[in-house]
């Protein structure tokens, strides 16, 4: 079975994107008549993306790349004729693609991936959580997620007072309520939309529901372990950190609709008056008020060293009943002989170049591109043509 080159799906999002994902793929001018985009997302494997089914180098003019913009118009980077789908192939066999191991965990007749990456680049987000893997909803389903940040950054995570969650949450109600007030008179054009920003503006500096939350630094390398659940968590703006938060998110794929909780928006609204819908009843209803689950300390995990060789050191960032993260780093020339253990595996890769290759074939990975390897696959090599780092989720 051969290794695929992933095609990566950018996400146009020009209220909280920038320009770092098409500058560390080299990608600045892929997209002729598209200047100053900003990409919020880079959808790196997900059950229905494209392979590149006969480029073999992520270098090469021929590799593609789909945008999404705004308006939900795509665009094509690349040859059509080249895409493969990931999909298509997982239904056509799917224990040659994923495995044994991960049909029997995920349903002998679901065929489909429920593992979602994503390469992000956010310039703050909702007060947010998402339900506990052990807490049963007819409304609402788990999304377990981890963060593993390649620049530093500024989150909120979890409650810094539980004895105020019930004036958090008063605030919460009351401020939405007079938000809602600031978008109906916009609606009906009574004011203008800079009057509604400047209004918004003023209620959140009264209400500061910052006061409620852990504010928490993050480094370069850090990892962020959300996926219990039950946990508030945001990404926070800085003037400190222009870029915003560089994240690179592994999760369970689960519909933002039925799965994400919020609470508090950021007061955003739309020249139209448009807000995000907020459930913040069943945000404080789902919240876990344990103290031990609300300190940040105990979801930054640290790297826990595998195996190291002359020129090889292999960490493990996260095991979890959903998806494990590993980070290799490879000196120059160094070959790392694998095994796939019956398991699809995902190659992204941080830092360098590498090259991957089968008995079947072999494929070149820049840095911020990714290629996937199928469960029958078996053995493969990672060479690295520079001094490399990726990461590895199984």
């Amino acid at each position: 079975m051969n290794i695929f080159l992933i095609i990566p799906r950018l996400i146009e999002q020009a209220t909280w994107g920038g320009e770092y994902i098409l500058e560390s793929k080299k990608w600045q001018n892929a997209f002729p008549g598209k200047a100053n985009l900003c990409i919020g997302q880079s959808y790196e494997l997900s059950g229905d993306i494209n392979l590149n089914k006969y480029c073999h180098d992520t270098r090469d003019p021929k590799f593609g790349g789909e945008l999404i913009l705004a308006n939900g118009k795509k665009h094509y980077q690349g040859h059509q004729e080249d895409l493969l789908s990931l999909k298509n192939l997982i239904q056509k066999d799917p224990k040659k693609m994923l495995g044994a191991k991960y049909l029997r965990k995920h349903n002998p007749k679901h065929s489909g991936l429920n593992i979602l990456i994503k390469y992000t680049q956010a310039y703050g987000n909702s007060y947010q959580l998402h339900l506990g893997q052990n807490q049963d909803s007819n409304k609402w389903q788990a999304k377990p997620e981890s963060w593993y940040f390649l620049e530093n950054g500024l989150i909120t995570l979890g409650i810094r007072d539980l004895q105020k969650l019930a004036e958090y949450k008063k605030n919460c109600l009351e401020q939405d309520a007079q938000i809602q007030e600031i978008a109906n008179l916009l609606q009906k054009k009574k004011i203008t939309y800079n009057e509604a920003n400047a209004q918004i503006t003023i209620l959140i500096k009264k209400y500061n529901l910052e006061r409620y939350v852990n504010l928490v630094q993050t480094q370069r390398g850090n990892l962020i372990d959300l996926s219990q659940g039950g946990l508030h968590h945001s990404w926070e703006e800085d003037r400190n950190l222009p870029l915003g938060n560089i994240v690179y998110e592994v999760q369970v794929d689960t519909r933002d609709e039925v799965s994400t909780i919020r609470a508090f928006d950021k007061g955003k609204i739309d020249a139209q008056g448009n807000l995000r819908k907020l459930d913040i009843e069943d945000y404080f209803k789902y919240l876990d008020s344990e103290q031990e689950i609300n300190n940040p300390e105990n979801h930054r995990l640290e790297a826990q060293l595998i195996e190291s060789f002359d020129n090889i050191k292999i960490e493990s960032l996260l095991r979890t009943e959903n998806y494990n993260l590993d980070k290799l780093s490879l000196d120059k020339g160094a070959r790392l002989k694998c095994d796939t253990k019956d398991n699809f595996a995902h190659l992204f890769v941080e830092n360098g170049l590498i090259e991957v290759s089968c008995a079947e074939n072999s494929v070149i990975v820049s840095k911020a591109h990714s290629c996937f390897i199928p469960a029958s696959t078996s053995q493969y090599d990672i060479i690295a043509r520079e001094k490399s780092v990726v990461l590895r989720t199984f």
